[in-house]
């Protein structure tokens, strides 16, 4: 192996293809995915698809199987801190090699550029995507979405963001507006149980920045990862494209003129809710116990 010196902060080692095939056992696990290899040791266990799946591309470049099955997959995430190096072959783009700050920051020349699904959706490779850091700790997790300030559009608002939590099917949803037609999303189905009586929004660098912390139901279990990803997870999306909905429940009402009325809504599956000024919302009465959705 050789090392490559990116930058002042950075140096990476280039991996031959010999070297990535030694360590092809459960408990030496390297793999290759899109020119950059990892460890993925700690992972194998916790693969969704099971152990042996995964097995079969140890010690190889797995990236044509990756792509057939998870392209939508944020594995530069998942496998955060885990990296090894940059398989022999690939390159770097110079330009965005020399500002870059970490390895996941770090662009190869064959790197395909931002993609769009059926739906719409943009991969991570435009400039848009936040970075995301997940953090452990004996008692609780954090999950923090960071996006970097754009002059081009207005300042972000509490109002952009929205984070659900469903308690039924354990699945965690982070959602941000981008402008006036394009949305940010992320979702993961939690691994771990979570006691639901903690779970906290903090909003940091002006509205750009949302850490979501939540208490672990059992204490001093070391969490890898936040959950599975769903299949629209860490895309964008345009608005339109978005049908989703959110229980809730009318807990108050007021008639204050002729056809209009003001209501409190409590949210059940709803950390944060944000409505933006000037935006519409559809409310969906269903039963005879004041059940909506949203």
């Amino acid at each position: 192996m050789s090392t490559l010196h990116v930058n002042a902060s950075i140096s990476v080692e280039i991996i031959p293809l010999q070297e990535l095939a030694k360590h092809n056992t459960k408990t030496d696990a390297w793999i290759s995915i899109r020119g950059r290899v990892y460890d993925i040791s700690w992972y194998i266990s916790q693969h969704p698809g099971g152990v042996d799946p995964l097995l079969a591309y140890i010690g190889k470049d797995g990236t044509k199987a990756f792509n057939s099955i998870h392209s939508y997959v944020d594995f530069a995430s998942i496998l955060k801190g885990h990296e090894k190096g940059i398989l022999e072959g690939h390159s770097l783009r110079t330009k965005e090699a020399t500002a870059a700050t970490s390895f996941s920051e770090l662009v190869l020349e064959d790197d395909p550029p931002p993609t769009k699904t059926c739906c719409g959706c943009i991969h991570r490779r435009d400039r848009r995507m936040p970075k995301i850091s997940f953090f452990n700790s004996p008692a609780a997790i954090a999950y923090e979405v960071k996006f970097k300030r754009n002059p081009l559009v207005p300042p972000s608002q509490e109002e952009d963001w929205c984070v659900g939590l469903d308690e039924e099917d354990n699945v965690f949803t982070v959602k941000k507006y981008l402008d006036d037609t394009n949305i940010w999303m992320a979702s993961y189905k939690i691994d771990n149980p979570i006691s639901y009586a903690f779970i906290q929004c903090v909003f940091r660098d002006s509205y750009d920045t949302c850490e979501i912390t939540m208490k672990k139901k059992e204490e001093g279990v070391v969490w890898r990862r936040l959950g599975t990803p769903m299949p629209r997870s860490h895309v964008i999306i345009p608005n339109s494209s978005l049908n989703d909905s959110y229980d809730a429940s009318i807990v108050y009402k007021e008639k204050v003129a002729r056809d209009v009325n003001i209501y409190g809504i409590r949210f059940r599956r709803c950390v944060h809710f944000g409505i933006r000024l000037g935006h519409h919302m559809k409310i969906q009465l269903e039963g005879k116990e004041n059940i909506i959705r949203l």
